[in-house]
């Protein structure tokens, strides 16, 4: 199995991929989890509102802690995410173990992990910085390219009708036809030429992906999104 893990990955959900991973049930791909690990009860006040109380934390079945500290203030705690960006550690996987506890556990299967602060992936996948995801959503937002990408699905259903799935489309289908048409309908309301190779290949996955949408619905959007998607080609990889 594997399970893909980032630094907005928290609470249940590190619970699970802590257990995996020392259990040697599963592969985690990713960066280092949020780190939040309490046990919380809620007690109702006559007002209708209520208290919620840390009464616990969580532990993985090695005995590895979840929770960061909470020592210098909630401030602190949650700036630490921006921390990350700025020490470089979602950019590399050589800094996280500077936030580690020093404590570490072997598994069964003779993984060496360690104990503090979330849980660490096996293998690490770093965060994407580059502005061309921020120009096409940008771009998306303030252009008709929906409308567009609408147009080009009602006059192609047939073309369309050979893809029996959405991952014969996301595997088959060439988006350089809805290209040229986006280009021509634009009518220069859009200098594409400016588009950088990347741009250009990351907004002809955007278009591909909307019009999978139109068909498949969310399913057909999100495999065609995912077909390119750093962590999950690590993954598939890793499988």
């Amino acid at each position: 199995m594997v399970l893909l893990v980032d630094e907005l990955s928290a609470s249940a959900s590190e619970v699970l991929a802590g257990a995996l991973q020392d259990w040697c049930r599963a592969t985690i791909i990713g960066r280092r989890t949020f780190g939040k690990g309490l046990v919380q009860e809620q007690y109702p006040l006559s007002d209708g509102s209520a208290i919620r109380l840390t009464v616990a934390r969580y532990y993985t079945p090695l005995g590895r802690s979840i929770q960061r500290s909470y020592e210098n203030g909630k401030k602190v705690y949650m700036d630490e995410l921006w921390e990350r960006f700025n020490s470089r550690e979602l950019l590399s996987a050589d800094s996280i173990k500077l936030h580690t506890d020093g404590k570490r556990f072997m598994t069964s299967c003779k993984d060496t992990l360690y104990g503090g602060e979330g849980i660490i992936p096996n293998f690490f996948v770093p965060l994407d910085t580059s502005f061309s995801q921020r120009k096409i959503v940008k771009l998306l937002t303030e252009t008709n390219i929906s409308n567009i990408v609408y147009q080009y699905y009602m006059e192609n259903k047939q073309q369309l009708a050979q893809y029996k799935t959405a991952h014969d489309y996301t595997q088959g289908f060439d988006a350089i036809g809805l290209w040229n048409k986006l280009v021509k309908t634009a009518n220069g309301s859009y200098d594409f030429s400016k588009l950088s190779a990347q741009e250009k290949n990351l907004l002809q996955q955007r278009l591909k992906a909307q019009l999978a949408r139109y068909k498949w619905r969310n399913d057909g959007f999100y495999q065609v999104m995912n077909s390119e998607d750093a962590g999950i080609k690590k993954a598939l990889e890793k499988m």
